[in-house]
Order: structure tokens, then C-alpha cells, then sequence
């Protein structure tokens, strides 16, 4: 069993270090595209980061602003680049902020006993229960301006509805839900093929809002992969609470991330809000596995790398 993880990141380096750090292991490959509007990450921190065994920072750092086209693309550059190196068994995205629930052995032994599940969180579109804007559809439906522009939006948004105009979809049915998955490498083989081969598909995002939320799910529910999807994205994350949305976690949710069932990271993590749950987070986590030995400490593992505490 071969893991490939990828990272989404564009800030936090210390905490990106330490993640990294966790998730080392003979069998996991780690795949990381930093923001390239992030200045908290460094090209010191990116070489540090690269001169690790397994680790793979991309060159090409796409500009992403919050739920843009960019996003998609820095997504697909993180696959293509896995697949390159690959194949592995096992593609799993995460962001910078997240941090893993079991040490990497754990996470094998876990994927290698669902060898052929695809997990990740789905629902058919519209769905006006779970998402605003014509149930997630206006995300596509609508044409979306991005920064400096995207001041505009409301605006543009207003004539289209006027005018009843929406942008010409594909005509299938569309998906969405969290966009970090965790696919075999089968799913994502074809994924790769058929956007390589179908770019009217893939452009048909171009100008959306938040569609990483969306072109996945549409894939792998169109896909031959689809009786084998779980609609279970294996992570903890709290929608519910705020004052974040997603919440920033605290010292007060260490309880319920402990007791989620089968999640395999948390998020979001960041050490200017709560400097302590995370290690607290791993170490209890960890003492699951007690055959495993004990996780990197955060404050060793950023000295070790040189890296600073920039948040």
C-alpha cells in the first residue's frame, strides 16, 4: 500500500513543517503547492520542505484567491504530479491547516483494509438544504469575475438573474460536497484521463465560485467508480459552532475530534487562535497506537527545520 498525500497550503509555515513531519513514513509520498500569492511560506521553508525524503514541492504555484478556478487547477496539479511519481494505491488531499488523527502506519493499514472505497463527501445538486444559491448551482450557472473584479460580482449577478441568463452547463448531473477526498489510484487514473481528454468539461468551471466543491464529486459520481463512492470524507471539521466557519479548533473540541469516528485528519488548525490543541490533538490521537512511536513535537520539529513561528 502506497499513500500520496497532497497539501493545499498558503500559510501557517510552522505548522506546514510539522505536518509534513507527521505524516513521514516509508510508504507515504507527500505532494505540497503553496500558494504562490502565500509570503508566509518562504522559498527557505519550500527547500527545507523538499530536501526531505518522500516530500515534493511543486514549481508551478498557481495565484489562488478563495474559491476560484485556481483552486481546481492547483488541485489537478497536485494529481498529475502524484501520478507522475506513482502510481500509488492511495490520493488523499489535504490543506496546510489540517492535522492527521493516526500516524501514517495507521492510515495504511486503514486504506489497505478498504482497498477499492472511494471516500468522499457527495450530494446530488441543487440541494437547497446543504447549500445557498440555487442549491449550489449558482455556483456553476453563474459567471463569476475574479479579483481585482470580483467587487462586481453582486452586481453581474443581479442583471444575469434580471435577464434570467445562466451559463450553458454540460447537461449531466452535477455533485458536491468537501473537496478533500481520498480516492484510489484507479479513480484518480481515470479522473486524469477523461479531463485530459474532455477539456470542454474541465473549462465549463473556469469563472465559478467554490466548484472544488463540485467538479470531484461530478467526476467520480459519472465515473465507473461510482458504486464504489462513500459519502464520508473521513475529517473532522465543525460547521457548526463558529464564530468560523469552518471553526477554528480550540481546546474545547478536543473531545469531540478524539470521539469522531473514523476520521482520519482534523481541520482547521491555526496556533494564533489556540497554540495548544493541536499538539494535544496528535498526542492523544497517537496514544491510540501505542505500538507506534510518539509524533514529533511541533516546537523540535520547526527548530529542526530553521523554520520561523509566523502565523
Amino acid at each position: 500500500m502506497k499513500l500520496a498525500v497532497l497539501v493545499l497550503a498558503h500559510k501557517l509555515p510552522q505548522q506546514l513543517h510539522w505536518l509534513v513531519a507527521l505524516l513521514q513514513a516509508p510508504d507515504v509520498a507527500i505532494f505540497v503547492h503553496v500558494d504562490a500569492a502565500s509570503q508566509a511560506i518562504t522559498p527557505a521553508d519550500l527547500a527545507q520542505l523538499a530536501a526531505q525524503a518522500n516530500v515534493h514541492c511543486l514549481a508551478q504555484r498557481r495565484m489562488v484567491h478563495w474559491g476560484n478556478f485556481q483552486q481546481i487547477q492547483a488541485t489537478w496539479d497536485l494529481l498529475r504530479a502524484a501520478h507522475a511519481h506513482g502510481p500509488f494505491d492511495r490520493y488523499v488531499l489535504v490543506s496546510g491547516q489540517d492535522l492527521p488523527l493516526m500516524p501514517p502506519e495507521a492510515m495504511l493499514a486503514f486504506f489497505q483494509n478498504e482497498p477499492d472505497t472511494q471516500f468522499l463527501e457527495y450530494f446530488q445538486l441543487p440541494a437547497p438544504d446543504r447549500w445557498s444559491g440555487a442549491g449550489g448551482l449558482d455556483r456553476l450557472e453563474l459567471y463569476w469575475l475574479d479579483p481585482p473584479l470580483d467587487g462586481l460580482n453582486r452586481l453581474l449577478h443581479g442583471a444575469q438573474r434580471r435577464l434570467g441568463w445562466r451559463r450553458r452547463l454540460d447537461g449531466g448531473v452535477f455533485h458536491g460536497g468537501a473537496n478533500w477526498f481520498n480516492l484510489t489510484g484507479p479513480c484518480v487514473a481515470w479522473l486524469l484521463d477523461y479531463v485530459a481528454k474532455n477539456t470542454r468539461f474541465f473549462e465549463q468551471f473556469r469563472h465559478s465560485r467554490c466548484a472544488d466543491e463540485i467538479i470531484v464529486q461530478t467526476l467520480v459520481l459519472r465515473s465507473p467508480f461510482a458504486a464504489q463512492a462513500v459519502p464520508e470524507p473521513l475529517r473532522f471539521v465543525n460547521w457548526t459552532d463558529g464564530p468560523e466557519f469552518p471553526r477554528t479548533l480550540r481546546m474545547a473540541d478536543l473531545p469531540a475530534i478524539l470521539a469522531a469516528p473514523r476520521a482520519l485528519f482534523a481541520r482547521k488548525f491555526d496556533p494564533a487562535v489556540d497554540a495548544e490543541v493541536g499538539p494535544a490533538v496528535v498526542s492523544a490521537a497517537w496514544q491510540r497506537y501505542r505500538h507506534h512511536q510518539d509524533p514529533p513535537p511541533v516546537s523540535a520539529r520547526a527548530a529542526d527545520s530553521g523554520c520561523s513561528s509566523r502565523s
